[in-house]
């Protein structure tokens, strides 16, 4: 898995947050830990307004290689376009040949 592959479900992910449109974000989950109420909550719930964020937050994320094909991703999010301390994780891995995502937890660290 490329780390341009992992920096795409990212952005999608955080695109579909900014949009609102968390059943498709939820349609989206291969492993479908959280539902789309759950992730709403988890977005909505904190101060502020999610927004996108600069190319400089990959060098923020903390990404754990547990093979080729499956990571797991600490991300963090930006908010009213400044860094927040609300962290989304998630696990990426290579399925059938095409990227797909889980989000396990949206908590503040």
């Amino acid at each position: 898995m490329k780390q341009s592959d992992i920096h795409n479900i990212i952005r999608s992910i955080v695109a579909g947050l900014i949009d609102r449109n968390y059943e498709k974000v939820y349609e989206n989950d291969y492993g479908k830990r959280l539902t789309a109420q759950e992730i709403k909550e988890g977005v909505e719930d904190y101060p502020g307004i999610i927004t996108d964020f600069p190319n400089s937050a990959f060098s923020l994320m903390r990404l754990y290689r547990n093979t080729n094909t499956n990571c797991d991703i600490d991300f963090p999010l930006w908010y009213d376009h400044k860094r927040s301390d609300l962290t989304m994780v998630c696990n990426i891995k290579l399925i059938n040949n095409e990227c797909r995502y889980t989000i396990q937890d949206i908590l503040v660290q």
